[in-house]
């Protein structure tokens, strides 16, 4: 919802920057506006509804850095599904594990991470869906898909796996109240200091789990 908001607010702004490289030089770093976030993001969306996803539904994801990850995890979200993050360099059997504990079917992945994936779920019924592929996306429209219901706040937008180091590892599922509840808080935290040409650093990995956060935002509303 603020994706898209913003694509129509804002639509040439820069959304997103990536770059390959911190030294200086031509090419190290490409950028997409709103409106061409939001497309992306739609394609996507377009491609799980086209593998068969139903709203409510988990979808993995993993992926090193790459526009690619951020591109899906709005096109999931878009579909009213919800996405899990896998660690690309966990052990396959971690990898099986949140992958049956969560009952994901489909694995949105590219580059090295894809190969090792394939080789996985090599004997399964796992579908690893390789976003280098570019005829995936080829014939997938960049409109908004369409939900069979609206997405409710108390519906899943993400799960996280905790590390297992004290047993076996937990899902945590936050709802779409929580992400925003923790958009307020950050918007709360940063007032003054914040303005429409910073820059937000995306440094973490997409599979990260702060266990004190997470039970915050999984039980509490931030205000």
């Amino acid at each position: 919802g603020f994706v898209e908001r913003q694509a129509r607010l804002t639509p040439t702004k820069v959304a997103l920057e990536f770059t390959t490289s911190l030294e200086a030089g031509e090419g190290n770093t490409a950028a997409w506006t709103y409106a061409q976030l939001d497309a992306e993001a739609n394609r996507i969306a377009r491609l799980v509804q086209n593998l068969g996803a139903v709203q409510g539904q988990l979808i993995a994801i993993c992926f090193d850095k790459c526009p690619e990850a951020s591109f899906s995890i709005v096109g999931i979200m878009k579909t009213g599904s919800a996405y899990v993050a896998l660690d690309p360099g966990a052990p396959a059997d971690r990898v099986k594990f949140i992958m049956q504990d969560s009952g994901a079917t489909v694995v949105l992945t590219a580059g090295k991470p894809a190969e090792n994936l394939k080789a996985i779920f090599a004997e399964s019924e796992i579908q690893v869906v390789d976003l280098g592929s570019t005829e995936l996306l080829g014939g997938c429209s960049t409109d908004a898909p369409t939900l069979s219901r609206p997405i409710d706040p108390q519906d899943t937008s993400y799960c996280l796996y905790t590390s297992g180091t004290t047993g076996t590892p937990k899902g945590c599922e936050l709802t779409h109240e929580n992400a925003v509840q923790a958009m307020f808080a950050f918007q709360h935290l940063f007032a003054g200091h914040w303005t429409p040409e910073s820059k937000w650093l995306q440094f973490a990995s997409f599979h990260f789990e702060d266990r004190k956060s997470t039970r915050l935002n999984s039980s509490h509303r931030l205000y």
